[in-house]
Order: C-alpha cells, then structure tokens, then sequence
C-alpha cells in the first residue's frame, strides 16, 4: 500500500455474513470519489473467483492476500493498517462476536463496523470514539463509513490505541474462563 491515505484492511474468511459481497462495491465507490487511501484484503477465500477479480480489477490500490495468517505475521498484518474493516451483518452478528473486531482494538486499530451488531454495542460501550459505525449492512453504508474514518482518522487513531489496554484487560482468557464460572 502506498503511503497516501490511510489503509483499510479487512481480514479473515470471505463470508457473506462478514460483508465481503458488498466489499467490493463499497471500494469502488470509496475509489471513484478520489479520496487517497489503499485497501488490503486478506481472505482465505473470496467468495467466488468473479469476486476476487472483480477486486482485482478495482487498480492498483487494491492488494489482496489470498493465504491465511496466524500469529506474528498475522498481528503485524492487522498493526499494518489504519482501519480494520468489520462490516458484518447485523442479522447474524447481533448476539455473536468477531475476534478480529476485539484483536484489532486490542492492538489500538479504530474499526468500521455495523451498526445493531454486538461489536457496535461493545464499540458504544467503550465510551470512546475509537470507530466508525455504519449506518446500514450495505455498500453505500460502508463507503460513507470509510468516508467519516478518513476525515476523522487522527482523532479515533489516538482514541484507539488509548483504549487498546482497557480493551486486553476485558477481553482475554482468564476474564473468559470467569465469566464462563460465574
């Protein structure tokens, strides 16, 4: 990615409840208003060969990672970008979690991600602007998200690498294991 606007990266499997059928539609628009920026898409798979051709034929800040990451390269992929990419769908993530959401805040990464989903009750509930929340599961929706994070992107940067420990203390094993006993 190049050195100009920030990176939006979005990680993980390339499922239709994580968003990524209106990932591409949403880069494009993000493209067409001439922002600076550079988007970096790492997915086991992408759905469908047409839609990873269809992100590959978005230019040439578009760079996609087709293998999985774990550990190490996979913190230093996630501590890569500006914005972690959590656009999922309210309908299957309302009372379901994303490790990638919670691993990037813990890593002081801001999020984009939508609205009426557990990760914007818990983005809420930080009581920093560490985030930006989408307005509706669509293309049109993250755009405008992304839009918001780029205008905003020094202040929730800050906030979320502020709240990224608060984030570990609440959200690690041992606090899963006592929630789990109680």
């Amino acid at each position: 990615p190049g050195a100009d606007g920030p990176v939006f990266l979005f990680a993980g499997n390339g499922r239709r409840e994580k968003g990524i059928q209106i990932l591409p539609d949403a880069i494009e628009r993000y493209l067409r208003s001439d922002r600076p920026g550079s988007f970096v898409i790492q997915a086991i798979n992408l759905v469908t060969p047409a839609m990873a051709q269809r992100l590959k034929s978005l230019g040439p800040r578009v760079f996609i990672i087709g293998e999985p990451l774990s550990g190490a390269p996979y913190f230093e992929f996630l501590s890569s970008g500006d914005a972690i990419l959590v656009p999922y769908d309210p309908i299957s993530y309302t009372m379901r979690t994303s490790h990638i959401f919670i691993e990037a805040l813990g890593i002081g990464r801001p999020v984009i991600t939508t609205k009426g989903t557990w990760m914007a009750e818990e983005l809420t509930a930080l009581g920093e602007p560490c985030g930006v929340l989408m307005e509706a599961f669509s293309a049109e929706a993250l755009c405008n998200a992304m839009f918001r994070f780029s205008e905003e992107q020094g202040k929730l940067s800050l906030c979320a690498r502020r709240i990224a420990n608060t984030v570990r203390e609440k959200h690690n094993s041992t606090q899963f294991i006592r929630t789990l006993l109680m």
